[in-house]
């Protein structure tokens, strides 16, 4: 799945987050007791799981929130990570996102959507 459940709800629902409720799951990836808290590679996987390279920036103070995913650019904020109309970062529970200033440009949701279309292509034509 190249979104997470949040971005899924929303994409399915046409609904904002703020209105559906669902920011985060606590984490991005589950490394949970059902996956031996790790990835589960090699046992569940033929190619190495992918890891965005922006999630590590998840908690950062930047104009953009990183520390969950969403299609529709509006994030779960926490500390200060809401650039105000005054220019300074602020904390506010929901705010837009500019990709442009976030480090590395880019968010892991997109991310993991350009790493799904690739893999989709590179095995399109395996049997």
């Amino acid at each position: 799945q190249a979104v997470c459940a949040p971005s899924r709800t929303s994409l399915l629902t046409s609904r904002r987050l703020d209105t559906t409720k669902l920011y985060d799951f606590n984490f991005y990836w589950s490394a949970g007791i059902a996956s031996n808290h790790s990835d589960d590679y090699p046992y569940s996987w033929s190619v190495l799981p992918y890891h965005p390279p922006s999630f590590k920036y998840g908690n950062r103070k930047v104009s953009g929130c990183l520390d969950c995913c969403h299609v529709s650019l509006v994030y779960r904020c926490s500390g200060h990570v809401c650039k105000g109309i005054d220019g300074q970062l602020h904390v506010n529970l929901l705010c837009s996102m500019n990709v442009s200033e976030t480090p590395l440009e880019t968010l892991p949701d997109m991310e993991s959507t350009e790493e799904a279309v690739r893999l989709l292509k590179s095995t399109r034509d395996f049997d």
